[in-house]
């Protein structure tokens, strides 16, 4: 999670995924250096502001989801009722 609201997945000091949510320093709304991703219990990954304001979310819902980044470098939330992915970065290969 970086300091701009911004939550990214690097391999070899390079961005290969980003939740897009980069805020300037000088926007008032957002207070990003203590912004934050959290996975909730009802399967949602959310990317917060440091005013607990949503900036972006996977879109997912099911009880007892997780979320998992794997050997591959494909962070990945699963339904462990069937253990089918539910949403992916579509990372694989790109470490």
């Amino acid at each position: 999670m970086q300091n701009d609201c911004n939550l990214v997945l690097y391999s070899n000091n390079k961005p290969i995924w980003s939740s897009n949510t980069y805020i300037g320093a000088h926007d008032g709304e957002h207070k990003c250096d203590s912004s934050y991703a959290f996975m909730q219990t009802d399967g949602n990954f959310v990317v917060y502001d440091g005013n607990n304001h949503a900036l972006w979310a996977t879109g997912t819902q099911g009880s007892n989801y997780y979320a998992i980044i794997q050997d591959d470098g494909n962070f990945v939330i699963y339904d462990p009722a069937n253990e089918n992915a539910v949403w992916a970065s579509n990372t694989n290969g790109q470490l």
